[in-house]
Order: structure tokens, then sequence, then C-alpha cells
């Protein structure tokens, strides 16, 4: 029944949250902008009274100030951090995050479990969850 509440949970902020990301960043396509978009896949590498271990809407801000470097549990994680620092600054500094490429060529940045970051086409996310 746990994992059954866990699931549900994750679906539910799943439609609050990623179906809105979505819809706006196709939205901004169409208006002619530049849009760059990624998707967290990499889960909360540490145990937690809720969701620890899985990978949830805010968990890439504990990966983004570079503040727990010295804690991340692996060197993949360690990596994952350095990679997503440099990336918002370069964003934010440049307009596009270094080496992206934008969504409407149907690019999506992805952070995966086993690879860290990564581009995936968005026919390929859509069987993955992140079209």
């Amino acid at each position: 029944m746990d994992k059954v509440i866990a699931e549900a949970t994750l679906l539910s902020g799943d439609l609050i949250f990623q179906q809105a990301i979505r819809e706006s960043a196709r939205e901004l396509v169409k208006a002619g902008k530049k849009v760059y978009y990624y998707h967290w896949d990499y889960p909360n590498p540490w145990p937690a009274p809720f969701f620890g271990g899985v990978a949830h809407h805010f968990v890439d801000i504990l990966f983004v100030f570079q503040t727990l470097k010295d804690i991340y549990p692996n060197d993949l994680a360690r990596k994952i951090a350095e990679d997503t620092g440099r990336y918002w600054v370069t964003f934010t500094a440049k307009g596009a995050p270094d080496g992206w490429k934008e969504f409407n060529n149907g690019i999506v940045a992805v952070v995966d479990p086993q690879e860290g970051w990564v581009e995936r086409a968005v026919e390929e996310g859509r069987s993955m969850g992140f079209d």
C-alpha cells in the first residue's frame, strides 16, 4: 500500500508541476521565444522523512548552489552538482546554458540517475514521461 501511495503522490506532482511546465514551454516556442527545458530525474540523495531517494520537485536546488558538495554521496552526485551550477550561471550570464540545444529543436536536458546530465529527444522522452 505504501508503494501505491508513493506512486500516486508522484503522479499528482507530475500533473501539478510538469504538465504546466510542458505547456508553458510549448507556448513560448510557438511565440518565437528561446526555451531551454530540463527534466530532473535524479533522486534526492539523502534519506528523508518524505521522498528520500526519490526524484521530486525542488531536488535540483540541493545541487545548484554547491553548498552541500562536500557531503554528496558519490562522484556522480558531485558531477551533477558542478554541471547544474555551471548551467544556471551560464544561463544567467549568457541567456543559454553552455552546450544546450533549444527545446524547440525537440531536445530536453535530463538529469539521469545513472548518467548525470544528458540530452534526449522529446520523442525519446515520451516513453520516459518528460515530453
